[in-house]
């Protein structure tokens, strides 16, 4: 007798973007269940100073990885192009042609140009803060898709989705322009980019626009009184000592984080990209996984308040700074950091590698290598690799190597086995979280 499969209450059309930096994070995003990954390689991208980047050679594997998974890639073109960069320009969007990679996102007219010469789809950048159905229309003379300028609230974007069906506005590809959002991940506080900060105090090499923001933004600034030097830090409650409990770092914005409010994206917004070019491995899986499991409850009319904490606890376990909806319900208020960097409930410690996999058995065998935690029956396991990309394992049963008894915990020197459910491979990471 056949299981019957339940078919969804709803037709899902919206497409899950993931960001990756390297092959074990384009793994574990498709692992995950994006629809469509977006990456840069080591030049002419907006996270050139954050992110490690693929190699123009590896364009013909990360083709074959996505093809394989029914998935499709974007190469970020994104930066500001000088002259003397455009030879290096055309040398990649050869490349794009060749390995047929599905589309380049630009906003430098040089970059745009010389795509639609060679026929490769592009999608316009943020950058280019299209906010209008009128700069909608003419950027679809050269793109088949827009990122929308961030500030938009979703009544603005609802109206810009509705003329485009009403009057057929169609892209370079002859379809209907398609649009794009940021869904989930980091804020900067110029909200579309643009931002001249790092330039301003460091120099001409550290430019945001070409990917080499260092976040100053993320700081805590003094506002100091010249004459009598009294000084204040920026945020400051009324009354409060200058302690760092209950400060705000005034330009550093929250994450974005839509999930309890994906239901009114979804169907306006075509297409629901995360940030995060620079995260880890961890990130990019449990950031993604969220969105599709928020997703297909959609689909299936599962999506409740109570799903909707658990899949906001999931996200707080990762690395954030406090979330923020954005400008998607009009204007946001007070959503400045209130502390510095992670304030992610988990957090990944190092355990050492794997040094064997054993198949038939499913057992891998682990060195642990690091002495700033113990390894205990019941942890969370994590494996990261370039082809294993995330897996995440509870270690019910850990069996010592030499003479496969069963132990309580593991430390520094010792080799371990446990069982899993997914291959590893020699030499992935293991991490314990905590």
């Amino acid at each position: 007798m056949k299981t019957k499969t339940m078919k969804p209450a709803k037709q899902q059309t919206t497409e899950l973007m993931s960001p990756c930096q390297n092959f074990e994070t384009l793994n574990a995003a498709i692992n995950a269940g994006c629809n469509s990954v977006y990456f840069g390689l080591k030049q002419l991208n907006m996270r050139t100073g954050r992110s490690k980047n693929f190699e123009l050679k590896d364009l013909k594997k990360i083709k074959q990885i996505c093809e394989k998974n029914s998935v499709n890639c974007y190469l970020t073109l994104n930066s500001i192009i000088y002259d003397n960069e455009l030879k290096e320009v055309d040398k990649i969007l050869k490349e794009v042609k060749k390995q047929k990679i599905n589309a380049v996102i630009a906003s430098d007219w040089a970059v745009v140009i010389a795509a639609n010469k060679l026929g490769i789809p592009v999608h316009i950048s943020t950058q280019q803060s299209c906010s209008n159905i009128g700069a909608l229309k003419f950027f679809s003379k050269y793109a088949e898709r827009i990122v929308l300028a961030r500030e938009l609230s979703l009544e603005q974007i609802k109206e810009i989705k509705k003329i485009i069906i009403k009057e057929k506005v169609k892209g370079s590809t002859g379809k209907l322009m398609q649009i794009e959002c940021f869904c989930h991940g980091a804020m900067c506080v110029s909200i579309s980019g643009r931002c001249f900060l790092s330039q301003f105090l460091q120099g001409n090499e550290c430019s945001a626009n070409r990917g080499k923001c260092l976040q100053n933004c993320r700081r805590e600034y003094i506002i100091k009184d010249a004459e009598k030097g009294h000084e204040i830090k920026i945020g400051q409650e009324e009354g409060e000592a200058q302690t760092k409990e209950g400060m705000s770092y005034a330009i550093s914005p929250k994450d974005l984080c839509t999930i309890e409010i994906l239901d009114k994206l979804e169907g306006v917004i075509d297409v629901l990209k995360i940030e995060g070019r620079g995260r880890n491995t961890d990130y990019v899986y449990v950031v993604t996984k969220t969105y599709r499991e928020a997703l297909d409850a959609i689909a299936f009319n599962n999506f409740n308040s109570k799903l909707k904490k658990e899949l906001v606890n999931n996200l707080k376990k990762v690395y954030n700074r406090g979330f923020s909806k954005g400008f998607y319900l009009g204007k946001p208020l007070n959503e400045w950091s209130k502390t510095y960097g992670n304030k992610a409930t988990e957090k990944r410690i190092l355990l050492g590698k794997v040094i064997n996999y054993y198949g038939k058995a499913k057992v891998a065998e682990i060195s642990i290598e690091s002495g700033e935690t113990k390894l205990k029956e019941g942890d969370q396991l994590v494996f990261t690799g370039e082809t294993t990309g995330y897996y995440s394992y509870t270690a019910t049963e850990i069996r010592n190597s030499e003479d496969n008894k069963k132990i309580n915990s593991a430390k520094k020197g010792q080799k371990i086995t446990v069982k899993t459910k997914k291959r590893l491979r020699i030499n992935d990471k293991v991490f314990v979280l905590r």
